[in-house]
């Protein structure tokens, strides 16, 4: 038989605690790692957009409510968010995820009114607002013409545009197969995703949230009802294992939530599988001197592919197919995969892009939600002081200042008032009913 902690030996009469953090096992004597207990009405895991929003908000509203962050890796050197291309947009045809990017868009103009920590200090996050330009084949006409229905509806700032008016506008656009295209012309852009990160951590910890570098191993609870009692942390500054609880636990781990689930299923085997795992995705970069990038918005060919102008440069990119997801056990990047899949529709939807050679890529991960590639928010149908956000499969940096914001409400007021994140809720998972995002890229 296998024990998970100390404590379960302990009830075997196997172990016990001495003073001085030591433990008696077996008439042995070992320092106890054990020896660091913390509480903290709000606990986050993951140091991320999406936890860091969330700690912000709470903070921000509720000035004496505690909060702890707990990231396991504080440069972020593998975290999804600094590795985004940071795009922002409406396009989309759910309802919340229009409204979830348009506040944070919002947000990110008046940024300087939220994050800004020292008054002679300017928050710099360089965003450029530019629309994003999604194109539909008569095949995709419908859904083109739903989803700028839905958009409009939550006050969207997108056009409908036929070929003749894309040709005019754009005139190094090939549009001989489009249908109609589909134009954000406010409320749109990119930014850069680090910078955001920083600012949200570092107005967070002047706000007084405890930011801690660890590893959350195990949990531990109780049932009657459902509750985590304690999250076990290996802690990076003195190799010592620390217990923390909470009245309030945030997953926010992103493409580590599917793993983290399995911790808490090992607790209660009546907890279901969170369906978030990693994926792999890649961005290249390159130039063209025939077109200036200024010229191009961030462009959504009917293929998939992407691609954005930034200056003289341009970045793009592409899901793969199902069958061809590459290996997440390292971010190297498969050159290959732009020249066989990407630039051949690069070419054909604009000649310019015919000679263009690649000068750099890298590759992130997305919090990949296997059920329907969106968002999981709120609390958890079994763990009754546990919330999730994560599953975002991509979108997850620019809806994160608002989506912070709506967790934040549940926590402390129990509902959402700015967004109402219900339809993102857990309960989908378990009836394994399906909540789609069309025109995903």
């Amino acid at each position: 038989m296998r024990f998970r902690t100390l404590r379960q030996l302990s009830s075997l009469k196997l172990l016990t605690f001495t003073s001085n953090n030591l433990i008696e096992l077996n008439g042995y004597r070992f320092i106890s790692t054990l020896n660091e207990q913390f509480k903290s009405d709000v606990l986050v895991i993951g140091g991320g957009i999406m936890g860091l929003s969330t700690a912000f908000w709470v903070k921000r509203s509720s000035p004496s409510t505690s909060v702890t962050v707990i990231e396991k890796d504080p440069q972020y050197a593998v975290c999804s968010t600094p590795r985004s291309v940071g795009g922002i947009r409406s396009h989309f045809s759910l309802a919340e995820n229009v409204k979830l990017s348009m506040f944070s868009f919002d947000f990110l103009t008046r940024v300087n009114e939220y994050l800004n920590v020292n008054p002679e200090d300017v928050v710099d996050i360089g965003l450029v607002k530019k629309g994003y330009l999604y194109l539909a084949t008569q095949k995709g006409l419908s859904t083109l013409i739903e989803n700028h229905r839905v958009q409009q509806s939550c006050g969207a700032s997108t056009q409908l545009l036929t070929p003749q008016q894309l040709k005019d506008k754009w005139p190094w656009l090939n549009v001989d197969d489009i249908a109609l295209g589909s134009y954000g012309f406010d409320k749109e852009g990119h930014f850069d995703p680090y910078r955001l990160l920083m600012a949200f951590r570092h107005k967070a910890q002047s706000l007084g949230v405890n930011y801690v570098h660890g590893t959350v191993t195990d949990f531990s609870g109780s049932c009657s009802p459902c509750k985590v009692d304690q999250v076990i942390v290996d802690l990076a500054k003195n190799q010592s294992t620390a217990r923390y609880s909470a009245q309030s636990i945030i997953i926010a781990g992103g493409s580590e939530c599917g793993s983290l689930s399995n911790q808490l299923i090992a607790q209660n085997k009546l907890t279901t599988l969170c369906p978030v795992n990693r994926r792999k995705r890649y961005v290249f970069a390159f130039k063209c001197d025939s077109l200036n990038g200024q010229q191009v918005p961030m462009l959504i060919d009917p293929s998939g592919v992407y691609c954005r102008g930034e200056g003289d440069n341009f970045i793009a990119g592409l899901s793969p197919e199902e069958s061809e997801e590459p290996e997440t056990n390292d971010l190297e990047v498969d050159y290959n995969f732009f020249d066989e899949k990407i630039w051949p529709r690069l070419a054909e939807r604009c000649t310019n892009f015919e000679s263009v050679k690649v000068q750099s890529a890298w590759a992130g991960y997305y919090d990949f939600n296997q059920l329907d590639e969106n968002a999981i928010i709120g609390r958890d149908p079994v763990w009754t002081n546990l919330f999730w956000v994560t599953g975002f499969s991509g979108h997850g940096i620019q809806m994160g200042p608002a989506v912070g914001k709506c967790l934040s409400e549940l926590i402390l007021d129990g509902q959402y008032k700015t967004i109402d994140c219900s339809r993102f809720g857990f309960e989908r998972v378990i009836k394994g009913e399906r909540l789609l995002e069309t025109n995903i890229i």
